[in-house]
């Protein structure tokens, strides 16, 4: 008996650790596909809303880079400035997909460049292209909204006895705010025609309060409010 004890013990010995050994069909993990992504000089451009934005090449060996991100959105006209890195003596233009160059300047020795651009391109989003044309080539890219909803509106207060009301105009369709100090007292919406208007529901509870108004982009931020209007008797 004790010697059939002994050969279960020595099998089991034996056997046990091949069988921990073996990996188990279920048990085994499978490592996870890793694309391997080719390194490209084109920077990331995230959208956002209605815009993109341009951002540095990271990750790249480009040396063009932005040490300044230009604004999303701009009103008509607005005077723009890019900064940044690049290669010396390089050929720096900023262009819209294939047209003509909106504007250029060549890298300074030191690679830094600064280019100036007035906003002349009508309403709506516009594909830009920063590109410098060194050897490889290099550029980046995003876009650019021109958004009149920037604007200051034009306000006037007129009154009718104990009532009175705002109207004034503003690019058509701008979705604006009007605020009593700074508690926000309702909105209105220009027409086609750009006009709008707004009328207080209990005028005599905004009495002492200045008025001021703001249209809202495209994007969701405030523009440039109208000149405030002095506070209502």
């Amino acid at each position: 008996m004790v010697l059939f004890a002994g050969i279960v013990l020595l099998l089991w010995l034996v056997v046990w650790p091949s069988q921990q050994s073996q990996p188990s069909a279920t048990s085994t993990p499978v490592a996870p596909h890793v694309a391997v992504l080719p390194i490209t000089l084109l920077s990331p451009t995230p959208v956002v809303s209605a815009g993109k934005q341009f951002l540095p090449a990271v990750g790249s060996t480009s040396p063009l880079q932005l040490t300044i991100l230009p604004s999303r959105a701009v009103v008509p006209g607005a005077e723009l400035s890019w900064r940044g890195h690049c290669t010396p003596g390089a050929m720096i233009t900023l262009q819209e997909e294939a047209n003509s160059p909106l504007a250029g300047t060549i890298c300074a020795a030191n690679g830094t460049f600064a280019l100036s651009f007035r906003v002349t391109l009508p309403a709506g989003d516009h594909h830009l292209f920063l590109r410098e044309n060194s050897d490889p080539p290099h550029q980046l890219e995003g876009m650019l909204l021109v958004d009149p909803s920037l604007n200051p509106p034009t306000v006037q207060r007129h009154a009718d006895g104990e009532s009175w009301w705002l109207i004034g105009k503003a690019f058509p369709g701008t979705l604006l705010r009007v605020y009593g100090g700074q508690k926000l007292l309702g909105t209105a919406t220009a027409d086609e025609n750009g006009v709008w208007r707004w009328q207080p529901e209990h005028p005599d509870a905004l009495a002492g309060q200045p008025l001021r108004v703001v249209g809202v982009g495209l994007l969701g931020e405030e523009g440039t409010p109208a000149p405030t209007l002095q506070p209502v008797p």
